[in-house]
């Protein structure tokens, strides 16, 4: 028996919030997952989901989806609106210098050429699920993982 590929191009996944409800999240590409700003009661796949705005896309660990953590709920073709291949920002922790990265590149960048943009960073499961319902409860800039690697 053949399993069902988690990190499938469309895969729609119910994470778990702190209150009891579900936020959701679509593979756009191992391991970009991009998150919708919609929270729900039950863990089944909202219809209207794919017309929800994206709340943030970052990547995340390989074993964010799966038993330990994120259920594949459904399937779906990506929205337009989602950003397949977004630029993120990096700090050289030694020279202080910026650059842009999306794979498989890189290039120099200025401060500037930074804000707005995510830092290049792999998510722990739990710290989505933190800042997702940091998000849809309206305090994203609170929360202490986005703060930690805020521009």
């Amino acid at each position: 028996m053949t399993r069902a590929k988690r990190w499938t191009e469309g895969n729609v996944v119910a994470v778990p919030l702190e209150d009891g409800g579900f936020g959701f999240g679509v593979v756009v590409e191992e391991p970009l997952v991009a998150f919708f700003a919609r929270r729900a009661n039950t863990k089944e796949m909202p219809a209207d989901i794919s017309s929800e705005a994206i709340a943030f896309s970052v990547w995340v660990t390989n074993k964010a989806i799966g038993k330990a953590h994120w259920s594949v709920v459904g399937t779906m073709e990506l929205p337009s609106h989602v950003e397949l291949d977004p630029w993120f920002f990096k700090r050289d922790i030694i020279s202080g210098k910026y650059s842009l990265y999306r794979h498989p590149e890189g290039k120099p960048a200025s401060r500037e050429d930074c804000v707005n943009l995510e830092r290049a960073a792999v998510w722990e499961p739990e710290h989505v699920e933190s800042r997702l319902a940091d998000f849809l409860a309206g305090r994203e800039h609170q929360n202490k993982w986005v703060r930690s690697l805020a521009l």
